[in-house]
């Protein structure tokens, strides 16, 4: 009955940098490609910024009558999605989600 309550054994091996000479170059070559991602996350971030506020600007001075109101109301309303999509698709590249290298 004692052999059903053990706990299963296993040999771990500290492999480190030394099995690949290598790893270094590979590592570094890794960090600047993590480094441009992120770079370009902040840049959707920067072009979320820029939507909102081009969006709620158009918004409060849209102004006009009939058309050109509905019109101006659609693009403002347009502008902050389209800025909420920005922010989104730059957290995924920021914190490095698969499915934001498909999307940008």
């Amino acid at each position: 009955m004692s052999d059903v309550w053990t706990p299963p054994r296993a040999e771990v091996k500290d492999v480190g940098l030394s099995g690949n000479p290598d790893a270094p170059e590979i590592r570094q070559q890794h960090l600047s490609h993590e480094a441009n991602i992120k770079a370009l996350g902040t840049l959707y971030y920067l072009g979320f910024v820029i939507m909102t506020l081009g969006g709620i600007a158009k918004l409060l001075t849209g102004g006009g009558t009939g058309r050109l109101a509905a019109y101006n109301m659609g693009m403002g309303i347009a502008f902050i999605v389209l800025g909420l999509l920005y922010f989104w698709l730059g957290r995924g590249l920021r914190t490095l989600k698969p499915w934001s290298r498909i999307v940008a």
